[in-house]
């Protein structure tokens, strides 16, 4: 009965205050604190400092409230207060209107007791435009109080300007939004600031009522900057005529925006209920982890560990949170690695530990199964040696058994044991700072900002093997990322190449190559990983950039996706962590202000196959999950009497007949052609790969690119191996010493026959 009436009581005052409220429009006050909320209050005054309304509860800490506030058009301030003087730690504000619309939104940050941030209710012009109707929304960087705008006709006539809506200064890192009608013609948007050195970080976006974006942009530096747009006119301006484009529509004509190239968003996961921190977002690292055949993405943020479902398209589900021991806006990193089921997390700022979360039971729960300082307090970067099971600990900094702080440039941990792990090693007095490392077997390569790439062995006694000072953009070395010879690292420094290494020979390092993603002089690549011949780069700014560098002296960019869509400015904004390990390929990446993106990878090759007429024994190279007898054959579907797998299940296309189902990748396969022609396969290369070799009759693929000596390619299971024939009969006999083939051909399928269970490896690195 109690709850009743608190509820009872809840509806009657929002029913009252909006029958009081008539001859005004209804809006939502949202407010989500963080640390300390009880120290909160608020009130809404108009620009003549009369009171609106005011706050009239106490707060509790990382919670949300919505409160309804009636005003008529006008422009306000929304003053924050806080009593003890160190601002909201983590709180935040959202003004909206009834239907959602956002108003204004922002924070307060800092040492302050209060902070007074205006925003503008406008006059509704959806219904009463008979133009075009448009919403021009302005997100605020630094220095906001020098940025101002207007908007002119190509005659040189105002039609809008900030002095319509702002009476006052914008407010720092704050989105406004204005209503704009205009009639059909060209414009021009020009962008002002009073100190000269642009809107540090803001940006605006134009959109039509359909959502389209009409123009986006920035002020990077200076006092004035123009953007071009028109509406359903002929101007002489750079037009967007590609349907690809992320701002095509048939309003919008100020040049092509893409977003993406050979990737696709699979999912996006937020939570916009988070503390935002000083870099102006709530978001850190990203980690992958399998189990069972289902995947699931780890992303840190200012309050702790995210655990997302991800095996749904465009439906990310939150499955486990695990709350950091510190927590809140003043948090910057969060770190992971895993090793079997387990996740190590660390945190770079505040009171934290190290936690030791146990995944083996998703998607049901996590077990945080340690939760300690006993070895550290903060750490900005680990990395676990999976093979020598140790715990690698950059940048690490804590407290001794009697209070005293401590940092070290790196810890070496043993996690042999992995709930008690111990300290093997203390590296302070043997190298400088550290920020991050990649390790194999006790080998480290170690990035050192300012010092360059160190190599060390961590066996028994850590030994230095080399160092690598001396490349072009020599700067703040921040991460990096082996696979076999090579060696990918990255300067975080505004427009610095990147750098492939030549570590063969990791005594004596070579540059081979540099390369960059060219977007903007300012782009900072963050972090990396190397799969496949393929390295995934989170840039700041930029997004997901993709390299190939199957050719290490000649690195090609072949997919990028952008998940900060503003103007790089240099700040660290946008893509912060890449993993790119999952078994299905997806590729995840955090970002700074908008969360997880999920992404798919679209980059194909192709591979023509000779099909003669009669029989062929055919296979490919290209690892494509999605193909089957008919999308194989594709349009040459009249052309073949049968198709058969190493079982002899058969595919039949006069008979509509398929009973292969999808292709397995490593097999070949029998086809019967009434002519011959030629087939075009898409997919997916894979440097390395391995078949599994059955006793008895196999149809294996030849699965390098190129010919090469059977010999060499089956030397793995040659004493296990009896007899392979290609597809005119020709044969290989190991034991007589008898190889009447020569070359594995790429396109074509052999048959083996083996005494026991074999592997073949295929691995062109």
């Amino acid at each position: 009965m109690e709850n009743f009436r608190i509820i009872f009581l809840f509806s009657f005052l929002i029913i009252t205050k909006c029958v009081l409220c008539q001859g005004c429009e209804m809006y939502i006050l949202q407010l989500n604190t963080g640390d300390w909320a009880e120290e909160y209050s608020w009130s809404i005054t108009d620009n003549q400092g009369v009171l609106i309304d005011t706050s009239s509860i106490n707060y509790l800490n990382y919670l949300e409230y919505l409160d309804t506030i009636c005003i008529v058009e006008g422009c306000y301030f929304l003053n924050l207060y806080d009593s003890y003087g160190d601002g909201w730690q983590g709180g935040t504000y959202s003004f909206l209107s009834d239907s959602g619309t956002l108003i204004a939104s922002g924070h307060m940050e800092g040492s302050y007791f209060n902070s007074s941030q205006g925003f503008c209710v406008p006059e509704e012009i959806a219904d009463s435009c008979s133009a075009n109707s448009l919403m021009l929304t302005i997100s605020t960087g630094g220095s906001a109080e020098e940025v101002s705008w207007s908007i002119y006709d190509s005659l040189g006539t105002v039609l809008d300007t900030s002095d319509f809506y702002e009476p006052y200064q914008y407010i720092n890192y704050t989105t406004y939004q204005h209503d704009i009608c205009l009639a059909d013609g060209c414009f021009y948007f020009n962008m002002y600031d009073s100190y000269g050195d642009g809107w540090q970080g803001g940006f605006l976006i134009i959109e039509d009522n359909q959502s389209n974006i009409v123009s986006v942009g920035d002020l990077p530096t200076g006092f004035y900057g123009e953007l071009s747009f028109s509406l359903n006119s002929d101007c002489d301006f750079d037009i967007c005529t590609d349907e690809s484009a992320n701002n095509y529509n048939e309003v919008s004509s100020s040049g092509c925006i893409y977003i993406s190239h050979n990737t696709s968003l699979y999912g996006q996961w937020s939570d916009e209920n988070l503390p935002i921190n000083s870099l102006d977002g709530s978001y850190s690292e990203v980690y992958g982890y399998e189990k069972e055949g289902r995947e699931y993405a780890i992303i840190g943020s200012t309050n702790g560990t995210h655990i997302i479902d991800i095996n749904e398209p465009g439906s990310l589900i939150e499955i486990a949170f695990i709350q950091g021991s510190w927590s809140g806006s003043g948090v910057i990193h969060r770190d992971y690695h895993i090793i079997e089921d387990l996740l190590y997390a660390v945190c770079d700022q505040g009171e934290s530990t190290l936690q030791i979360i146990d995944l083996s039971n998703l998607p049901e729960s996590t077990d945080v199964v340690y939760d300690s300082n006993e070895l550290f307090s903060r750490s900005h970067n680990i990395f676990i040696d999976t093979i020598s099971q140790k715990l690698y600990s950059c940048s690490t900094e804590g407290y001794d058994d009697l209070g005293n702080f401590w940092n070290s440039s790196l810890c070496v941990y043993d996690i042999s044991s992995p709930l008690q792990p111990s300290l093997l090693h203390n590296m302070n007095e043997y190298m400088p700072n550290t920020h991050d490392i990649w390790v194999d077997n006790d080998t480290a390569f170690i990035n050192c900002p300012g010092n360059g790439t160190l190599v060390w062995e961590f066996t028994s006694q850590p030994t230095q093997i080399s160092s690598f000072t001396s490349y072009p953009d020599f700067g703040t070395n921040h991460s990096g990322w082996k696979s076999g010879d090579i060696y990918v690292f990255a300067e975080e420094n505004n427009g610095y190449d990147l750098k492939i290494v030549d570590a063969s020979n990791i005594s004596d390092l070579e540059l081979i190559s540099i390369f960059n993603s060219n977007v903007n002089e300012f782009s900072i690549a963050h972090n990396l990983m190397i799969k496949d011949n393929l390295v995934y780069i989170s840039y700041y700014q930029d997004g997901l950039q993709v390299f190939d560098i199957s050719n290490p002296n000649n690195p090609i960019r072949i997919a990028y996706y952008d998940t900060y869509i503003p103007e790089n400015t240099g700040g660290y904004a946008g893509a912060w962590g890449v993993y790119s390990f999952l078994p299905s390929g997806r590729i995840l990446i955090s970002d700074v202000q908008s969360g997880l993106f999920v992404v798919n990878m679209e980059y194909v090759e192709s591979q023509e196959i000779a099909i003669n007429s009669g029989w062929n024994l055919i296979s490919t190279y290209l690892k494509n999950d999605t193909l089957n007898p008919t999308n194989f054959i594709g349009e040459n579907a009249n052309n073949i009497i049968i198709m058969k797998n190493n079982l002899g299940q058969a595919f039949i296309p006069s008979l509509n007949f398929d009973g292969i189902g999808y292709l397995e990748y490593g097999e070949a396969y029998q086809i019967k052609a009434n002519d011959s022609f030629f087939l075009d396969i898409y997919g997916h290369y894979l440097s390395s790969f391995s078949i599994v070799l059955d006793e008895g009759w196999n149809m294996i693929a030849v699965l390098n690119k190129a010919e090469q000596p059977i010999e060499e390619v089956l030397i793995n299971c040659e004493q296990d191996l009896i007899i392979v024939k290609n597809y005119l009969g020709d044969a290989y006999l190991p034991e007589w010493q008898f190889n009447a083939i020569g070359n594995m051909i790429p396109g074509q399928g052999y048959q083996t026959k083996m005494n026991a269970v074999s592997e073949i490896i295929f691995n062109v690195e």
